[in-house]
């Protein structure tokens, strides 16, 4: 269906100019009046999708295409959007949004789409329209501290809210917070997990210093002392927080610190983005001491024991702390009750298994694939020793090349064979937990014993980290005296972890920045030229070929 478009262009004389030109400025003003005040319904742009295959076309004739295939009508000026421009475009099943994302990249070209019209303009004179008609209103900058009201430490992870927005921030490490709000009287909402939610009026103030009060719910709860004696919570002297084992096992990765995060006020997790590396406990911006079946340990951590043998974790804050368990627990402690026994006598067995995938990315990063490595115009061979990825463009000429499947250098044409090189190269990856348990429950005492064995497969190749852990344990009562004990063996193995790091010996580093389209990572998967000596890669210098990092770590074993 073809349609008219009313196009604002032509060369007027001069008597003509002022009058057109002020047309043209009422016209756009009543325009976007229309679009700021007006709220239409995107029932059809929301819903309409569109295939396109253009190849060197003009902007023009690629709206009047799309014009041809919807019922999309476009209002601008050919001046303001350079309509003569070239471009290609291929699209499939896709929004308008998407398309004329895709048309305007990195151009000055901004546009509005009401229901089935779409007026392009620039950028500029959207925004001073924009800027007449909606002035933003001046911002103050609020700043503050969040402190604890028991022992005045400050508390990070704070959320704050600017009450009727959706504007917020959080406290950072030191509880400390900058926010900005458009009205000096603005009202400030404080909340954070464990803590009762503070709604504070600014009444013109532009520093703030907070307090928060925890709430006392479930004081009836048993919690475990320092010297390994229950006691109701509400008996204590201080402030401690228990985390039941059963929450911590419903998901389980190989940390069972990554559980905790979210579930003890005062406590941040920070994972590692690293593969099988452990996340940080902080307690306040400072590192708690691990006590274990009342046990303080400093060459353990909680990865090191298995999710389906914690009975509960109790989570203990400030001077506190430090009192029961000295100058190492000056920040706080993580309190670790393992299972022993039940109420039900006998033998019992049990068996936990689960695996979670890892598969997919939020985002790939877009690699060119329009030029190779540099070619030596004279040998007619690329250059071995350029790592670049910016030389001749790849359009099927004749080069000499490194050929890993022949190992050795042949004729070939210059494609971009390696374009999907980062999606090739990763893998899916899962994390399976298994453990079997046995427990002995008898009139006098108890033994618990389980075997516990961890995979976590990582998106690299070759990448693996496994743990085994056995644990024996029990109870021995005599008469007014209760006899304790954990016995815990952890083996770590990680045959290939690999390094991560601004180095050759990075594979990420080596595929991103130093490798090039011309080249397929999938052909070198027999990454030995020379077995135990050297290496089949396209480089001779400089870069190392990626599946011989995943394969060997990187290093060469001489025979």
């Amino acid at each position: 269906m073809k349609k008219k478009r009313s196009l604002m262009t032509g060369w007027y004389n001069y008597n003509h100019l002022k009058k057109i030109l002020m047309i043209m400025k009422l016209t756009t003003l009543i325009i976007f009046l229309s679009l700021i005040s007006l709220k239409a319904e995107n029932s059809y742009s929301q819903s309409t999708r569109l295939n396109l295959d253009l190849k060197n076309v003009s902007v023009k004739d690629a709206l009047s295409k799309i014009e041809e295939k919807s019922d999309f009508f476009f209002l601008f000026n050919s001046k303001m959007i350079d309509a003569d421009r070239t471009i290609s475009l291929k699209v499939r099943n896709e929004r308008i949004d998407e398309i004329l994302g895709k048309i305007f990249a990195q151009s000055n070209v901004a546009y509005t789409v009401i229901d089935k019209q779409i007026i392009l303009t620039s950028k500029s004179y959207y925004e001073t329209f924009n800027s007449l008609i909606n002035p933003k209103k001046r911002q103050i900058i609020v700043t503050g501290t969040v402190k604890d009201s028991m022992d005045n430490q400050p508390l990070p992870g704070v959320n704050i809210l600017v009450e009727g927005t959706t504007d917020g921030t959080i406290t950072d490490l030191n509880g400390e917070f900058s926010i900005a709000v458009s009205d000096a009287n603005a009202t400030l909402i404080f909340s954070y997990i464990g803590y009762t939610s503070q709604r504070i009026p600014l009444n013109g103030r532009t520093a703030l210093l907070v307090t928060l009060v925890e709430e006392t719910k479930g004081l009836e709860e048993v919690v475990v002392t320092a010297l390994g004696i229950k006691r109701e919570e509400k008996a204590l002297g201080y402030s401690v927080q228990k985390v039941e084992g059963n929450t911590l096992s419903t998901v389980k990765g190989i940390d069972v610190a990554t559980s905790l995060s979210g579930k003890v006020a005062g406590l941040f997790v920070k994972n590692s983005t690293e593969f099988a590396q452990e996340a940080t406990i902080l307690i306040r911006g400072e590192e708690p001491i691990l006590v274990v079946d009342g046990v303080p340990y400093a060459n353990m951590s909680l990865r090191d024991i298995p999710q389906d043998d914690i009975e509960d974790i109790s989570v203990l804050k400030g001077a506190t702390a430090s009192a029961l368990y000295g100058a190492r627990g000056a920040t706080g402690a993580i309190m670790v009750t393992t299972k022993k026994g039940l109420a039900i006598k006998g033998l019992s067995v049990s068996v936990n298994s689960s695996t979670m995938f890892n598969a997919g990315f939020l985002a790939i990063p877009e690699m060119q694939s329009t030029y190779g490595r540099t070619v030596n115009t004279s040998t007619n061979r690329y250059n071995n020793a350029a790592q670049g990825s910016w030389g001749p463009p790849l359009e099927g000429q004749d080069v000499e090349q490194w050929d890993p499947i022949s190992k050795s250098y042949q004729t070939m044409p210059f494609l971009p064979i390696g374009k999907d090189n980062f999606k090739n190269f990763l893998e899916p990856g899962y994390i399976t937990n298994n453990n079997v348990s046995i427990l002995q429950q008898g009139d006098h005492g108890n033994i618990r014993a389980s075997a516990s064995w961890v995979r976590n497969k990582g998106q690299y190749p070759n990448s693996l980290f496994d743990k085994i852990t056995y644990t024996v344990g029990g109870d021995v009562r005599l008469d007014k005296f209760t006899l304790s004990t954990t016995m815990m063996y952890n083996k770590h193995t990680s045959p290939n972890l690999g390094f991560n790091n601004y180095k050759e010996y990075d594979p990420m580093y080596n595929l991103l920045i130093w490798g090039s389209p011309d080249w397929d990572v999938t052909q070198y998967e027999d990454y030995w030229l020379v077995k135990n000596e050297s290496q089949n890669s396209s480089y001779t210098s400089g870069a190392n070929n990626t599946v011989f990092l995943t394969g060997t770590n990187g290093y060469i074993a001489k025979p």
